[in-house]
């Protein structure tokens, strides 16, 4: 059984992938990201981990062309902290003071659909590899956290995402998340 409901936020479901970095829709969004876990599936529900430094640096590398429209501006949709056609503009990737990655693929590709605005082919093609690098599991780090362990998280350098765990009434996947800067 999976929930899909699309104007849910990514943590309300048992889906999987979707490496993002909390917060993609705030105007500063949290530094720092702590889990911990109360109860977990025996079946996925695996932590994901994604240095998005590395990842920028593949991408200079690999797409130079591409990395550079990272720096550039993209609507986020405020799902969670929306005020009615309110959208957030900034880029994935900032390197002013220190690196900043944000970034939640539906957040932008449902900004672009409500505002009726279309992505670039460039911009379509950049989302389509970045998406790509952080689902490459070569990129990731993957852990089962159990019941008890705690995890902190660098959230503007460090992405995260999670397997796919069916829903099960009787032993719920529970993890407690606290963000602060």
């Amino acid at each position: 059984k999976k929930i899909q409901d699309e104007k849910l936020r990514y943590h309300q479901t048992n889906k999987g992938g979707s490496i993002h970095t909390d917060g993609p829709q705030l105007n500063l969004p949290p530094k720092i990201l702590i889990m911990g876990c109360l109860n977990n599936k025996v079946r996925g529900g695996h932590t994901i981990l994604v240095n998005g430094i590395r990842i920028f640096g593949n991408l200079k590398k690999k797409y130079p062309n591409l990395a550079r429209v990272f720096k550039k501006n993209f609507y986020f949709e405020r799902r969670g902290f929306e005020k009615k056609n309110q959208y957030l503009f900034k880029p994935i990737f900032e390197n002013k003071n220190s690196f900043k990655m944000r970034y939640l693929s539906e957040y932008i590709t449902t900004a672009y659909k409500n505002k009726n605005l279309k992505l670039s082919k460039k911009r379509r093609r950049a989302l389509e590899v970045l998406n790509r690098e952080l689902e490459n599991k070569k990129n990731q780090r993957r852990l089962k956290m159990q019941r008890g362990d705690i995890i902190l998280i660098n959230n503007h350098i460090i992405a995260h995402g999670r397997t796919s765990f069916s829903i099960d009434n009787n032993n719920k996947r529970k993890l407690l998340r606290i963000w602060t800067n």
